[in-house]
């Protein structure tokens, strides 16, 4: 079987590209095109290594048929990218709320987008998370640290790292003066001002496809951006399948991935700090850290989302091609 998947930008770091490399990885089986709207990084390449990447401005039904794929997987395409109709069975795979292309079926990545998209009914497909990289070096054992290691790990855009975030971060570091805190993604114009209130015990890291691999030394993930809902938090899961304790604000599609069992859900800065004092506690730290990796491996494993896929593009195929308008 051969699958033609559709991104609309061509970096893997903070965009769709890392759900259609899930993908690749849950199919290993079957032929793999990936066809970017906007060129690839070479980071993204690497990453692909052995797909065959393609770059266009739009997917037609030219394109389509001189691949001749089986099927083709749209992540988050907007009607005017589609020059249809694209004779072969497709799946809009909806990541974010807009106009999209039709479609022979639509999925939603969480409940919370298709409510939002008032499709009460609608189909939802969780994405499978990897486990993360491992370090090469040995790292310290959570466990035996007196000081909590707190992370944040974002696309490095202003819209995902607002100015009060200074506000949040000098409240955390007055009440906890020993956490250590270290930023993924951070632009550059916030990292002085994040290092003074943070009482210069904060380390800045640059943004790309291995740094999820830090995840296994933090013991907590905290994202804090109540402007800005998820539709679905990948690093959420990603940390979970690291370990790493998520701390996460209580709106988008983080309440369908996180309980109480396995990390916080924060409707306020003060439930946010409540949650850091609560894991003050080592043994408390431990027992969610197991939690929340045996509920990962489960809720985002490969094997979850193969299945969950072949479902799908069996039902895609069944009904067939869609008539674009």
């Amino acid at each position: 079987m051969h699958l033609l998947q559709v991104c609309n930008v061509g970096n893997i770091v903070g965009g769709t590209a890392a759900c259609a490399w899930t993908v690749c990885r849950s199919l290993p089986d079957w032929k793999h095109t990936v066809l970017f709207l906007s060129r690839p990084t070479v980071e993204t390449q690497s990453a692909f290594q052995g797909v065959q990447l393609l770059h266009a401005n739009s997917i037609s039904a030219a394109q389509v048929a001189s691949l001749n794929p089986n099927v083709v997987l749209l992540h988050n395409t907007a009607a005017d990218r589609v020059a249809g109709p694209l004779a072969v069975p497709s799946v809009m795979y909806q990541h974010s709320a807009g106009h999209r292309a039709n479609a022979s079926l639509k999925v939603f990545c969480s409940l919370w987008l298709a409510k939002s998209s008032n499709e009460i009914d609608a189909r939802v497909l969780i994405q499978s998370v990897p486990e993360p990289p491992r370090p090469n070096e040995r790292t310290e054992a959570r466990h035996l640290r007196t000081n909590l290691k707190v992370g944040r790990i974002c696309t490095p855009t202003s819209r995902k790292w607002p100015t009060d975030l200074i506000d949040f971060y000098e409240q955390a570091a007055e009440r906890f003066p020993e956490i250590e805190w270290e930023f993924v993604g951070v632009p550059e114009q916030l990292t002085d001002e994040l290092r003074r209130v943070c009482l210069q015990r904060a380390r800045f890291i640059d943004p790309g496809w291995n740094v999820r691999t830090h995840l296994w030394n933090w013991d907590v993930m905290l994202n804090r951006q109540p402007q800005l809902a998820e539709s679905f938090g990948r690093t959420a899961a990603d940390a979970m399948r690291a370990g790493c304790i998520p701390v996460v604000d209580n709106q988008g599609g983080f309440p369908e991935q996180i309980n109480s069992d396995v990390g916080y859900l924060c409707g306020n800065d003060e439930e946010f700090l409540d949650a850091l004092e609560q894991l003050q506690n080592a043994d408390r730290r431990y027992q969610m850290s197991s939690r929340a990796q045996e509920h990962a491996n489960v809720q985002f494993s490969l094997a979850r989302f193969r299945q969950d896929l072949l479902q799908l593009f069996h039902d895609a195929i069944t009904v067939g091609p869609a008539h674009q308008p």
